[in-house]
């Protein structure tokens, strides 16, 4: 994935361009959904774009063009942090992780001193807690009730981390929640050193394409969360409960891998790929179109 990262001159060139992205478009997990032209005039007057302790970029994408914002914050603390905002037309196609692998090489190429980069967001901000684990960042707090929300009750901020010594050898230390390493340091562990998941959707009418792929994946090591199989017709209450249990196997997927032979694709697997974009999870096909 070809993206790079354009330094902005917040008080110059860029002036209007960033003005523009950040009015033109909607933030719904970040404090401020929906910045006025004259919140973020202010925040560049006050140096909030770029300072002794903020700096700021374009992500562009090779394809796409530019995509997002990238801040990086607190950089005279030695353990910067960043402020991610994607343009609308971006979200939902899984970049989030490749941005976050992206701002860990700049931070730790460019900055030696720093040891640590750190990333907080939502509890329901699905799609990102997902990237973080994908980039291989490790969750290490959660802040109840520490996000405040725009006309509502605050939720849960939860707060990652990656390690300039994971970065530079590509494996990723898992946190000890107690010092005795027991049930819940083991837990942890093995969620980071178990084989890839993947969730299998597809009509139906495959159910042998399906049970193909399911058993292809996990003779190649793949943990497989395959569609449930009905021995005949099922009730529209039963169908709509086995349509929410296979996103929830969604949501513990690394990626969807949908089944289509001569590309076909039902409206329940539709919908099912509509969902896994939403919350950022990769998705590709036996049979692209």
């Amino acid at each position: 994935m070809a993206l790079s990262l354009t330094r902005i001159d917040p008080t110059g060139a860029d002036r209007d361009a960033l003005v523009d992205f950040f009015i033109s478009n909607r933030f719904p997990f970040h404090v401020d959904p929906r910045p006025t032209p004259e919140r973020v005039d202010e925040a560049i007057a006050a140096g909030r774009f770029r300072d002794d302790d903020n700096d700021s970029y374009w992500i562009d994408h090779a394809e796409q063009g530019r995509i997002g914002f990238l801040r990086f914050e607190d950089l005279t603390d030695q353990a910067p942090l960043f402020d991610l905002r994607l343009a609308d037309g971006a979200r939902g196609k899984g970049l989030a992780a490749a941005i976050l692998a992206l701002g860990a090489e700049h931070v730790f190429s460019t900055m030696p001193e720093v040891r640590r980069f750190e990333g907080q967001t939502r509890e329901d901000n699905v799609a990102m807690r997902r990237a973080f684990r994908r980039a291989g960042w490790v969750q290490e707090a959660y802040y109840r009730e520490g996000w405040p929300v725009e006309g509502g009750a605050p939720v849960a901020s939860v707060a990652y981390s990656v390690l300039r010594r994971d970065w530079e050898s590509g494996e990723t230390t898992p946190v000890r929640w107690d010092p005795a390493g027991t049930v819940g340091d083991r837990r942890e562990r093995a969620t980071m050193d178990r084989p890839e998941v993947v969730c299998v959707c597809g009509s139906a009418r495959f159910a042998d394409e399906i049970r193909a792929a399911n058993r292809d994946l996990t003779f190649a090591g793949v943990i497989v969360l395959a569609p449930g199989e009905a021995t005949g017709a099922v009730p529209d209450e039963q169908k709509a409960a086995l349509d929410s249990l296979h996103k929830h196997k969604i949501d513990l997927a690394d990626r969807v891998l949908v089944v289509n032979p001569g590309g076909y694709v039902g409206a329940s697997t539709r919908d099912e790929i509509a969902y896994a974009h939403a919350t950022g999870t990769p998705v590709s096909f036996t049979h692209p179109t």
